[in-house]
């Protein structure tokens, strides 16, 4: 019951049942960790952005708007 609610093992089922094999699948998993080793390992040897950068693509929902003190 719980796989059903986990968005990556109904996924993988799925693929499964139109015929992947449990190798294939197991490659895709493993390309995906490599990737975002890969992602991690850059975002950590990545500078700070400066604090320009702070407001830059930021999404506020709220109708209120964002508003930055000097």
């Amino acid at each position: 019951e719980q796989w059903r609610r986990d968005p990556i093992a109904r996924a993988a089922a799925m693929l499964v049942d139109a015929g992947m094999t449990d190798a294939e699948l197991e490659a895709v998993r493993d390309e995906a960790r490599r990737a975002m080793r890969a992602v991690l390992d850059e975002a950590r040897e990545s500078p700070w952005p400066g604090r320009e950068r702070a407001f830059t693509d930021v999404q506020d929902t709220s109708g209120q708007g964002l508003t930055q003190s000097a």
